[in-house]
């Protein structure tokens, strides 16, 4: 009789070949997961700066409807929903510049919508002529 000479993995080398093969697709999964959510966090946060600097420039999508002319005059704090987020857009009473011309500060502050969340701010100097 010839003798065979067999080589082959052993149970306890392969189960160890498992756990790190199983460790490595779990790490995987989870770094997945977490650049989804970096993702949407930096989706948020760039409709949120372009709600903010739109909100800044003209407050009417907060402003009631029924008051056409508070873009020339709005003064204080307007809050609403717009792109899926609580905006607050706050303009100061301003310092007079000019004979007709006064320059305000404007802040917007955005916050997630469901969760409540801030997003970003922002913040402008702009000059108003009085009607």
């Amino acid at each position: 009789m010839v003798a065979v000479n067999r080589s082959a993995f052993s149970l306890v080398e392969v189960m160890a070949a498992l756990l790190v093969l199983t460790l490595g697709m779990l790490a995987a999964i989870g770094l997945v997961g977490y650049g989804m959510s970096l993702a949407r966090i930096a989706l948020a946060r760039s409709v949120g700066m372009a709600t903010a600097i739109s909100v800044a420039a003209d407050p009417t999508p907060l402003v009631d409807a029924t008051d056409w002319t508070a873009p020339a005059t709005f003064t204080g704090i307007a809050r609403g929903y717009i792109n899926g987020a609580w905006v607050e857009r706050t303009e100061s009473a301003g310092e007079v510049l000019a004979t007709g011309l006064s320059s305000r500060l404007v802040t917007v502050e955005v916050y997630d919508g469901l969760k409540g969340r801030h997003v970003c701010s922002y913040q402008e100097r702009i000059l108003r002529r009085k009607p």
